[in-house]
């Protein structure tokens, strides 16, 4: 089974978020937003464990108009994405196979998303004690 964890770093501070696979296909982010100090290893490294421990696969599809993103614009105490996104950069963690695969993103702004460049993703096993360091590694590299 394939789990993702979405991380977003703006303004000193990672936004970590599961990812649900809908039942349609995509991912989409879970309701619930942890957030640690960028600097934090350890913290990152527990965060994303526990993203990735909470994502699922096979969820309902959710509406058109489903709020998909209240949870980060308001632990980030902005009011719309492209707000959010303009000063964002990315990173996903996806855990299949025992194996993490930590994968730096190009942000293309608000309109557009992130890109990801996955001629930079980083691979570990699932119990390396390095995911921290690792996914704090990815956002010097995220554009």
């Amino acid at each position: 089974m394939s789990k993702l964890a979405v991380i977003y770093r703006r303004k000193g501070a990672l936004f970590v978020a599961a990812s649900h696979k809908t039942e349609a296909g995509f991912w989409v982010e879970d309701t619930k937003t942890a957030v640690v100090e960028s600097g934090d290893e350890d913290g990152v490294q527990m965060a994303v464990v526990e993203a990735l421990a909470r994502s699922q696969n096979g969820i309902p599809t959710p509406a058109r108009d489903a709020d998909l993103v209240g949870s980060l614009l308001s632990a980030a105490g902005v009011s719309s994405w492209s707000t959010f996104a303009k000063l964002a950069r990315c990173v996903d963690v996806h855990l299949e196979d025992g194996r993490l695969e930590i994968t730096p993103y190009r942000n293309k702004g608000g309109s557009d998303g992130f890109v990801p460049m996955t001629e930079r993703a980083v691979k570990l096993p699932e119990d390396s004690h390095e995911l921290g360091k690792a996914v704090l590694a990815a956002f010097e590299v995220a554009e």
